[in-house]
């Protein structure tokens, strides 16, 4: 019975295009194993040298013929989405997607001027085999090896790997940073397509402005209305007793969130360069004005985001109120701003208008 079926199958990929029968069989697994089978016991091997990623098939034997890794990664996953629309969605997928599912260690980096940025990302995806489906990434975590993943926008690209051997780690060496102690650099602005290009626009001294990603502890967990009122009573009759002069313990602000989580946040010197900003303006500004600002800072409102502007927004009234002004920035400025979940990739149709209008 199988003599028959492996005979008849090899008479009709003789029969037809080869290109279109691999086409039909690596659909299902049974009949490739059929036709594997067929050309092994008619030795003719030179049919198996077809980029398909036949050897990693869970019914196929690894031995039975080579395959070439790169020229089969088309075969695989050839729809692998790269190319970020958006700062905002490039730090969405970043942050949601490749952070929360363990890919910790990263490598950034800018496409030179000279270079083709989507030859870029073929070499890249070629080189580190990429290009993988969830078949093959979960059998890497099996074996011990780690999982990449590569987005870019404009110029700027990022590579990020999970635990475990790879090639790209050790060609990567001192390069490489772990998210979790080293947050991810992004820039928020891509008016200058290159490093060097921005460094002519600020003068020799580079200037970074953008965020900060990382995958850290939560901080606390979020309480229930009836812990708030106690946890408020506690800090009440606590500052009450602290006036008296009796010293007691600050009550604990909550539980610690054991989970770990995606951090968004201002970087540092960006955020050191707008609370200055704020708070050069906090008294020679209407507090309309001041709220038209607060809303339109152009940093995508993430809840560490919002924490930091609140911040500023604090320090803000402070010094109104020195100042003698009794119009008070009210939280809710900041509190009530939304963020929008986006689509990261850009489609073909997509591109295609985005060339077309530029």
């Amino acid at each position: 019975m199988w003599r028959s079926s492996e005979t008849g199958l090899l008479s009709q990929c003789k029969r037809s295009s080869f290109e279109g029968t691999a086409r039909l069989f690596t659909r299902d697994r049974a009949f490739l194993y059929l036709f594997a089978r067929a050309e092994m016991r008619e030795g003719s091997c030179g049919l198996l040298q077809f980029p398909v990623a036949w050897s990693h098939c869970s019914v196929f034997p690894r031995h039975a013929c080579h395959v070439d890794e790169k020229s089969s990664m088309a075969y695989r996953c050839p729809h692998y989405l790269c190319e970020a629309i958006s700062t905002e969605g490039l730090i969405q997928q970043v942050a949601l997607s490749y952070l929360r599912h363990g890919y910790w260690w990263y490598v950034t980096g800018m496409v030179p001027e000279r270079k083709d940025p989507a030859i870029v990302d073929l070499n890249i995806l070629t080189k580190y085999n990429i290009r993988k489906d969830w078949r093959f990434t979960a059998e890497n975590k099996m074996r011990g090896v780690a999982n990449l993943q590569y987005i870019r926008h404009h110029r700027f690209y990022l590579i990020m790997a999970t635990k475990g051997w790879h090639e790209f780690k050790d060609r990567e060496g001192t390069r490489l940073r772990d998210a979790r102690s080293c947050p991810i650099l992004i820039p928020r602005e891509f008016i200058h397509e290159t490093a060097s290009g921005l460094r002519k626009a600020q003068g020799k001294k580079h200037v970074f402005d953008g965020y900060a990603v990382s995958f850290r502890r939560g901080g606390y967990v979020r309480k229930s209305p009836e812990e708030k009122a106690a946890y408020r009573q506690a800090i009440e009759h606590w500052r009450k007793q602290t006036a008296l002069g009796n010293k007691l313990p600050r009550p604990p602000k909550g539980n610690r969130d054991p989970k770990w989580h995606s951090c968004v946040e201002i970087e540092r010197h960006s955020l050191r360069r707008l609370r200055a900003y704020f708070l050069e303006i906090a008294t020679h500004r209407t507090r309309e004005s001041l709220e038209y600002e607060f809303s339109h800072t152009g940093f995508v409102p993430y809840q560490p985001v919002k924490r930091q502007l609140t911040r500023i927004v604090k320090e803000v009234n402070e010094a109104r109120r020195v100042a003698g002004s009794s119009e008070q920035i009210p939280y809710r400025t900041v509190l009530w701003l939304r963020r929008e979940q986006i689509s990261p990739f850009a489609s073909v149709e997509t591109r295609t208008s985005m060339t077309t209008a530029a």
